[in-house]
């Protein structure tokens, strides 16, 4: 397996003794263009006075130096996110707690990955209407194969096309709830939104940051294009290796591989580590564009890890399972790059369940019940080749036809055919699932997928309120000081009433 801090240097890091990467050095991003306008948006953002106050003590300390700073990140979407991104944040949070307790003060930061142009993943997550006993979806699901989204940066969504669902949804809500509940604050945020236009990296971070009010976070818009000026070091170190980086990270992919883990980084990923940021859409960098000078790029999946670490010099990293075999697969890029790699800590793990709920359930999302998406793949794949095999064995032995040609149109079609057996694969989990799990609370296995997948953090929030937030904090704590005790990372389970 590839290698892990062992417990004793995670309690080092807890109890304040573990190394920060910056080692006292200041945070240099913090003294470019970019600073100033990201710290008068996060002000202009932030729930209240003492917040803000907050905040410009924790920046004067990062520019000193004196500030570890604990990363995660995420895609933002419909209603926020997914649940996990609630729990990712948690984790980073309450490490960041940890650390300032033991003596050395840090920050959770929260890399948005709103540069990504994934709509399909952005519009997934659901909320629950507790009202009509029903799932609420993104108006936008609909038309998010649509050609003018393609490419499209979620960031740059538009909360009218895409969020009045949402508005409608926690209106909802917050007319049944008690004042100054977390409910009213985010029905109150959306409504803004759709007032004076705001996209949903605004939207997001807005969200995020009355939700964790007067904790230590941060956030950033991975798509700020003064950010990436920030970074143009990096660019052109990355202009300069790209192509040489490709085979490295294959190479290590196969590694992974062979020691039971997932290569996470596709072919077509290392065939585009960069991209050009052109108009609110990421277009790949066309070879003879490589010339820019590192101007108006942003990095591909494969680049944005090394740009995120080289810019922030994070003390630790917060990620979950696949993160960390990511992160992995990019080893031998950090190596190449003379850039030093921070701790990684597991995020947390939670269910939200209803009282009284059989916990045995649990196991038809996990271990051996579980059937995720890859599984799916690898499935559908195997399907494939054995159909395109036989409508090569038909072709040459009925029809004739020449081996090279039948060879090429079986292919094609073993493709073509496997692109409409995915989804139609998932499409029947799900349903079977949902069929499977008739009793449950909707909620609870939305759309028959893993909860923390599929539910939306802001529509659990503004369920089941501020209590929430606080109880994930809690089990984020707990998680963390078991986890470093004798790597007990366990799977918690939060009971909220039935909704």
């Amino acid at each position: 397996m590839p290698p892990t801090p062992n417990p004793s240097f995670w309690r080092d890091f807890l109890t304040g003794n573990g190394p920060a990467v910056q080692s006292g050095a200041p945070l240099a991003l913090l003294h470019t263009e970019w600073a100033r306008q990201w710290a008068a948006e996060m002000r202009g953002d932030l729930a209240d006075e003492l917040s803000r106050d907050h905040f410009s003590r924790q920046v004067s300390l990062a520019e000193q130096g004196r500030l570890d700073l604990i990363v995660t990140g995420q895609q933002p979407g419909f209603l926020g996110g997914p649940l996990y991104t609630l729990y990712k944040i948690s984790t980073a949070v309450a490490l960041a707690e940890l650390r300032t307790a033991a003596g050395r003060p840090a920050v959770a930061v929260f890399w948005s990955g709103d540069d990504d142009d994934d709509l399909s993943e952005a519009l997934q997550p659901v909320g629950w209407d507790p009202v009509d006993r029903r799932l609420i979806r993104s108006e936008g699901w609909p038309r998010r194969r649509q050609q003018g989204s393609i490419r499209q940066m979620v960031g740059t969504l538009q909360a009218r096309h895409w969020s009045r669902q949402a508005a409608m949804l926690l209106t909802r809500l917050a007319d049944s709830s008690d004042q100054g509940s977390l409910s009213i604050s985010f029905a109150e945020i959306w409504n803004c939104s759709l007032r004076q236009d705001w996209n949903w990296t605004r939207l997001n971070r807005k969200a995020l940051l009355w939700a964790f009010k007067g904790k230590p976070l941060w956030v950033i818009s991975g798509r700020d294009p003064h950010l990436h000026a920030a970074g143009r070091e990096y660019y052109l170190k990355f202009l300069a290796r790209k192509d040489a980086w490709a085979p490295l990270v294959r190479a290590r992919g196969e590694e992974l591989t062979r020691l039971g883990w997932h290569a996470q980084i596709t072919e077509s990923s290392l065939r585009r580590p960069l991209f050009l940021a052109r108009d609110g859409r990421r277009i790949p960098l066309p070879k003879e564009k490589s010339d820019t000078g590192g101007q108006g790029l942003i990095p591909g999946v494969m680049l944005r890890s090394l740009l995120q670490d080289g810019l922030l010099r994070p003390a630790a990293v917060v990620a979950g399972p696949a993160e960390v075999a990511y992160l992995e697969q990019l080893r031998p890029l950090y190596e190449d790059l003379g850039l030093e790699r921070a701790p990684i800590f597991p995020r947390l793990f939670a269910w939200v369940l209803p009282p009284d709920f059989d916990q045995k359930e649990l196991t038809k999302f996990s271990g051996r019940g579980k059937v995720d998406l890859e599984h799916l793949k690898n499935l559908g794949q195997s399907a494939s080749t054995l159909a395109a095999a036989e409508v090569r064995r038909i072709l040459i032995q009925e029809l004739g036809v020449a081996p090279g040609r039948a060879e090429e149109l079986a292919q094609k079609r073993g493709k073509r055919w496997l692109r409409s057996l995915l989804p139609m694969l998932t499409r029947e989990q799900g349903q079977t699932r949902l069929e499977n799990l008739a009793a449950w609370p909707e909620w609870v296995a939305p759309l028959g997928g893993r909860q923390e997948r599929v539910l939306s953090w802001v529509g659990a929030c503004a369920l089941w309120g501020q209590p929430l937030v606080d109880t994930v904090l809690v089990a984020a704590r707990k998680h963390l000081e078991l986890g470093v005790q004798d790597g007990d990372w366990r799977e918690f389970l939060i009971t909220v009433e039935e909704a």
